[in-house]
């Protein structure tokens, strides 16, 4: 479990995860970490991952750097599906993912869900 979901444990925030932080999906991290909720942001864009770590908006959309920065400590971004906690039955892992565009994704979801069942026993 990475520090950003052992964070979410003990916090009162409800979890959420978002995957894929694009367009779409960063707007939702955001104001999904703005209006209260803990998120675990995943995507495999180096970038866009920097960005979030330097607190910066990785799109341009009105308000949305505003918001981050208010938002800063709610809101925690990792590029391993698994290793997020996202990907396997852990108690401590959100309860609700949201997955945006999963066409560049669906190889490592595949692997990180086989590699929570191997860790489960293949169950």
């Amino acid at each position: 479990m990475t520090r950003a979901a052992t964070r979410a444990v003990s916090s009162d925030a409800h979890t959420v995860a978002v995957i894929g932080l694009g367009k779409l999906g960063a707007c939702l991290a955001v104001c999904l970490a703005h209006k209260g909720f803990y998120v675990i942001g995943v995507d495999r864009s180096k970038r866009v991952l920097d960005a979030f770590r330097e607190g910066l908006s990785p799109v341009v959309e009105p308000g949305l750097q505003e918001m981050l920065s208010t938002a800063r400590t709610r809101l925690e971004v990792t590029e391993d599906m698994y290793e997020s906690g996202i990907a396997h039955d852990d108690p401590r892992a959100p309860r609700f993912a949201v997955y945006q565009y999963l066409g560049y994704l669906e190889e490592q979801v595949v692997e990180a869900v086989a590699r929570g069942l191997d860790a489960r026993g293949g169950s």
